[in-house]
């Protein structure tokens, strides 16, 4: 076992829970993720792009897809079962493997189905899923400071559409309701035509925008922003 685990274990006894759960994804759900993002390969050494790690004192579950299941027998530590979540699902492991369990997660790197499906089977062997305020990843893993690239903008003839016109065809597919929330990165990109460096090989801007009639409310670090964005995006953000 390497050494990072005993560091998370002595926070999760702090927290009085049985369980920590962690996946490889990210808050904006993403499959490929920065590096800042990839707390189960830190924990795990697994480098691949679908995974979930249970971790207890006692007890220690890989969970991934046929892609992976060779690769993390190599990469991850012996200490983990590795279990075949096309085979058998989380929300089924927990109502049957685990009984009158605390299982703390951070809720915001999984989706919206996984968590009812998981809570619902959870609770029928009596354990309970707990969302974490804070990554505990994050309190023990010492990152390096990165550099925080400026986003770009794609050039008209290259994106098609300004962003007012983009702008207007989901207005007009979005009439009678008041607020459209988009939370996808690939999205957002399209929308407003920027790209960035945020993930290695995608040229994606982690983002997220709330669209109300004609105006634009964007939610991103605003390190990323050059000084002429509102000019670039050519319409009210």
């Amino acid at each position: 076992m390497n050494h990072i685990i005993p560091k998370l274990l002595r926070l999760l006894d702090k927290k009085n829970v049985d369980y920590y759960l962690i996946s490889s994804s990210d808050e904006f759900l993403n499959e490929y993720v920065s590096e800042q993002d990839k707390r189960l390969k830190w924990i795990t050494n697994f480098s691949g792009s679908n995974g979930m790690a249970l971790i207890s004192k006692d007890e220690k579950f890989f969970f991934t897809d046929g892609r992976y299941l060779l690769q993390s027998k190599k990469e991850i530590n012996k200490c983990f079962k590795i279990i075949d979540i096309n085979k058998t699902s989380f929300a089924k492991f927990l109502e049957k493997k685990l009984k009158n369990k605390k299982i703390l997660l951070n809720t915001k790197t999984f989706t919206k189905d996984f968590i009812i499906k998981s809570m619902r089977h959870a609770s029928l062997s009596n354990n309970k899923l707990i969302h974490e305020k804070k990554n505990l990843v994050d309190k023990i893993w010492k990152r390096k400071q990165i550099d925080i690239k400026k986003l770009f903008f794609l050039d008209q003839r290259i994106a098609g559409q300004t962003s007012a016109q983009k702008l207007k065809k989901i207005n007009d597919l979005n009439i009678g309701r008041r607020v459209l929330v988009i939370t996808s990165p690939e999205a957002v990109c399209w929308l407003l035509n920027i790209r960035g460096y945020d993930i290695d090989h995608t040229p994606l801007v982690m983002s997220r925008v709330i669209i109300k009639k004609n105006r634009i409310q964007l939610f991103i670090d605003k390190k990323k922003l050059p000084l002429n964005y509102k000019k670039k995006i050519n319409i009210n953000v």
